[in-house]
């Protein structure tokens, strides 16, 4: 990955530095020679896209003289596999196994609920806002909905989610007998994920069924009736759910190459026609440089981001009062009071620059002409997303232990060979993270090998590699066991 090292003129040994990073960067341009594969190649990912094989080979970390496009090249190709559309449209993912699938339905009887009604419909849930391993709220998890913590978009809509992982992440549960609460806590403390396990978590708004927007992924998809509950908004498990059209706003891409059990955990969401991301406006610098009063955008709303709305009262969970007061039982949508306004706190996802990273403009620039340039089928519309940033460990060999925080000191380069994180060391979804942007910081700030409370008030599980995902987690809690 090569970035701009704050100031500094690229002289000659500068030059030599990126150099012997692997970039063919060019000066003050943020350009690289990272790529996709030609199209009409033998390894070409569009029109169709193969299944990422050699994708997930191990890549040279910068203390071997390595860069990051190979990361971001694994995530990009896995998203257009993933998100390749069926005959119905449906992206490929929305198929994948996923929670109650492997581990059965009983322990999210909302989800069991929305699936029974009809089973084709992808089934959704509010999802409530996850803190790290030791700091977990007794309502997080994607089954529930914490007043504060549902994503409210600006048609007064419940933001909604969705969790899937492919066949190999599934084998790996069964295989290993992770599939029930003795097999999950007995594991051991070292056994890590495979090479080409895949997660997903994907956030969708709802959108008009008869006019759905053209240029998004849209589904059909069951969501469940929320209703006021002592002073909270709660998911009904006795009411009927709903039947609706939801529209992708972001899906985590989060996978493992050879070498890296830690997971590469990515994110993409979506663009307009001009290729710039729109869920949410970005501030135009990172939060220690942007002013509380500075309006982040005057012109235009977003998905998530009301007109006008200064830095100061953005990213703002409103409170549980505010949120119940707001919500029509009825009409199932929430008044304009308690509309969320998120925005982008870090610009370009980086603790110590707010200008993109070279490799990530220049592959999804090369994608965008490759998708300009290809026929695709009406109903495919993953040229309309595109990659935020990914974040991974520099060092899984030298890093990745159990009962451990996955974060770099303060003033750390990711770029640096000595650092634990490499990648968009501030990454965060404005869908999925859009209250922690500056306090989680990134996916490894709530995913690490530590003990995890989550599962309260039962006993904790103990830490162990595997808690980086806490899908073994969510089993726990609502299992009960």
């Amino acid at each position: 990955m090569i970035r701009r090292l704050g100031t500094l003129l690229l002289t000659g040994l500068a030059a030599g530095l990126l150099a012997l990073m692997g970039s063919t960067r060019v000066a003050g341009q943020g350009q690289t020679s990272c790529a996709a594969p030609a199209l009409g190649g033998p390894d070409a990912w569009l029109p169709a896209t193969s299944a990422p094989t050699t994708s997930y080979d191990k890549p040279k970390s910068h203390g071997e003289q390595g860069g990051d496009c190979p990361f971001y090249q694994a995530a990009w190709q896995t998203f257009l596999y993933v998100a390749t559309p069926g005959s119905d449209g449906r992206p490929a993912f929305t198929s994948f196994p996923n929670i109650e699938s492997t581990f059965g339905e009983a322990f999210l009887p909302a989800t069991a609920q929305v699936r029974t009604q009809k089973s084709a419909l992808l089934s959704l849930l509010p999802r409530a806002r996850k803190g790290p391993n030791e700091d977990f709220s007794p309502n997080a998890g994607i089954e529930q909905a914490g007043l504060r913590q549902i994503l409210v978009d600006q048609a007064g809509n419940p933001v909604f989610y969705s969790v899937h992982f492919n066949d190999e992440m599934a084998r790996f549960f069964r295989d290993k007998g992770l599939t029930t609460a003795a097999g999950i806590r007995g594991a051991p403390a070292d056994l890590t994920f495979p090479r080409g396990v895949v997660e997903l978590k994907a956030a969708w708004r709802i959108v008009d069924s008869a006019s759905p927007p053209s240029d998004y992924i849209t589904v059909k998809a069951m969501v469940p009736a929320l209703s006021i509950v002592n002073g909270a908004v709660k998911i009904d498990a006795n009411a009927t759910p709903r039947e609706v059209t939801v529209a992708l706003l972001a899906l985590h891409v989060v996978f493992v190459m050879e070498g890296h059990p830690e997971f590469i955990w990515s994110t993409f969401e979506h663009v307009d026609a001009s290729g710039r991301l729109n869920n949410a406006p970005a501030a135009p610098n990172n939060p220690a440089s942007t002013p509380g009063a500075s309006v982040i955008d005057a012109t235009q709303d977003y998905a998530l981001y009301r007109k006008g709305t200064a830095a100061q009262d953005g990213n703002q969970q409103i409170e549980d009062a505010g949120v119940a007061a707001a919500f029509d039982v009825k009409t199932q949508t929430f008044g304009t009071a308690a509309r969320s306004s998120v925005f982008r706190a870090f610009p370009a996802s980086k603790s110590l620059d707010a200008v993109e990273d070279g490799d990530v403009t220049a592959l999804n620039d090369d994608i965008a002409r490759q998708f300009k340039a290809t026929t695709l089928a009406s109903n495919d519309k993953r040229g309309n997303y595109k990659l935020v940033g990914a974040v991974w460990m520099e060092n899984p060999a030298r890093d990745f232990k159990t009962n451990i925080r996955i974060v770099n000191a303060d003033g750390v380069s990711p770029d640096d060979p000595l650092a634990m994180v490499a990648g968009e060391d501030r990454l965060s979804s404005t869908s999925m993270e859009s209250f922690t942007q500056t306090s989680d910081f990134h996916c490894f700030k709530c995913h690490d090998t530590r003990h995890v409370t989550e599962v309260a008030p039962f006993p904790p599980l103990d830490a162990k590699q595997i808690n980086v995902s806490h899908i073994t987690s969510m089993y726990l809690r609502n299992s009960g066991k």
